[in-house]
C-alpha cells in the first residue's frame, strides 16, 4: 500500500479546476447582502425578507437575520404595514342619529312604563356599543338603568308572592312545573331568586312523593289479596299508573301479583279440564245408551255454561270417552 501512494504520488496528474457548470452563484458577501436589503426596502410594495433571500439565492429567510438583524427585522416589518394597508377595513355603519336626536331617544325610553335598555338604544341606532352614550349621557342612562332595576325587582316581587301561593296547592308543584308557570327557563333561577321559597317547594314534594310511594304499596297488597287474583295491567289501569313505573318501585309486589295471576289461572284450567272430561264422559255414555250418533256439535251444545268450549280439548275428551265407553258394549254384544 505504501509503494502504491508513493507511486502515484510521483506521477504527475494535470488537475482541473472545479466548474460550476450548474449555474450555482457563489456565496454572497455581507456587504453585498446589505446593499440588497438597502435596494429592497426603496421598492414599493416592498418584498418580504423570503422573497429577497430568493434573490441573493438563498434557501430561506434566516441568513439575512444573521448577517444584518437589524435591517431584516425593520424590512419585515415594513413588508407587513404594507400587506395591512392593501386589507379592506371594515365599513362602520353610519350614526342614525347625532347628539340631540340621542338625548330625546332616551329620554323617550325614560318616560315609557317600560324603558327600553341603554344597549338596545345603542343597538338601533347604529352604535357599536353604549360606552359612549354612558359617557355624554350619565344622567340619563343611569336613570333608565335604575327605572329598569325597579321594574324587575317588582316583577321579582310578584313572582314571589305567585311561589308562596303555590306552596299551599295540593298536590305540591315540581320545582320544574314551578319555573314554567313563573316563566324561568330552569330551576336554577328559581333557586338562585328565591332559595328558602324554593326549598320548601321541594320538601313538600319530596314528602308528597313518599306518601304517594307508601299508598302505591299498600293499594299494590290489596290488589295482590283480591280474589280472583286481577293482571299487573289490569291494577295498574284501576291505579292511573303506568306498569313501568310501577315495576321500578314496587317491583317485587308486581312480580307476587303477576305469579297469583298465573297460579290461579292455571288451576281454573285445570279444573275446567276436569269439569269438561266428565261432562262429555256423561253426555257420551247416555247417548249410547239411548243409540244416538255421537256429534262433537250435539256434544257441544249438551254441555253447560261453566264448561271449557275449546273445540281441540272437546274433541280430544270425545275420543277418549268413545273409545272407553264404545269398547266394552262392543264386547257385549259379542
Amino acid at each position: 500500500m505504501t509503494q502504491l501512494l508513493g507511486d502515484l504520488a510521483a506521477t504527475d496528474f494535470d488537475i482541473a479546476p472545479l466548474r460550476n457548470d450548474r449555474g450555482i452563484p457563489l456565496r454572497r458577501r455581507g456587504d453585498e447582502v446589505c446593499r440588497a436589503l438597502e435596494l429592497a426596502l426603496t421598492e414599493e410594495p416592498p418584498p418580504n425578507v423570503s422573497e429577497v433571500a430568493r434573490r441573493l439565492h438563498y434557501a430561506r429567510g434566516e441568513r439575512l437575520y444573521q448577517i444584518d438583524r437589524v435591517r431584516s427585522e425593520m424590512f419585515a416589518a415594513g413588508h407587513r404595514e404594507a400587506i395591512r394597508a392593501l386589507q379592506p377595513r371594515p365599513s362602520r355603519a353610519p350614526r342614525k342619529c347625532e347628539r340631540p336626536q340621542m338625548k330625546r331617544a332616551l329620554e323617550e325610553a325614560l318616560a315609557r312604563k317600560f324603558p327600553i335598555s341603554v344597549p338596545d338604544i345603542a343597538a338601533q341606532n347604529a352604535y357599536a356599543n353604549a360606552s359612549c352614550i354612558r359617557l355624554e349621557f350619565p344622567d340619563l342612562c343611569r336613570a333608565i338603568g335604575q327605572k329598569i332595576a325597579q321594574l324587575r325587582k317588582t316583577e321579582m316581587n310578584g313572582k314571589g308572592e305567585i311561589l308562596k301561593a303555590a306552596l299551599e296547592e295540593d298536590p305540591p308543584l315540581t320545582a320544574e312545573h314551578m319555573a314554567g308557570r313563573l316563566g324561568f327557563g330552569c330551576p336554577k333561577v328559581l333557586r338562585r331568586n328565591f332559595p328558602a321559597q324554593y326549598q320548601a317547594l321541594l320538601e313538600k314534594r319530596i314528602a308528597y312523593e313518599e306518601a304517594q310511594r307508601k299508598q302505591l304499596r299498600s293499594d299494590l297488597i290489596s290488589a295482590w289479596a283480591e280474589n280472583p287474583a286481577p293482571t299487573v295491567h289490569a291494577v295498574c289501569r284501576r291505579l292511573g299508573i303506568s306498569t313501568s313505573s310501577v315495576d321500578c318501585q314496587h317491583g317485587d309486589l308486581t312480580r307476587a301479583i303477576a305469579a297469583r295471576h298465573l297460579r290461579e289461572r292455571a288451576e281454573s284450567m285445570e279444573r275446567r279440564h276436569k269439569l269438561l272430561r266428565n261432562e262429555v264422559f256423561t253426555i257420551v255414555k247416555n247417548l249410547l245408551d239411548r243409540g244416538e250418533r255421537l256429534v262433537q256439535a250435539r256434544v257441544q251444545k249438551m254441555l253447560s255454561a261453566d264448561s271449557l268450549k275449546a273445540r281441540t280439548t272437546l274433541g280430544r275428551f270425545l275420543n277418549q270417552a268413545t273409545r272407553n265407553l264404545m269398547i266394552p258394549q262392543i264386547e257385549r254384544l259379542r
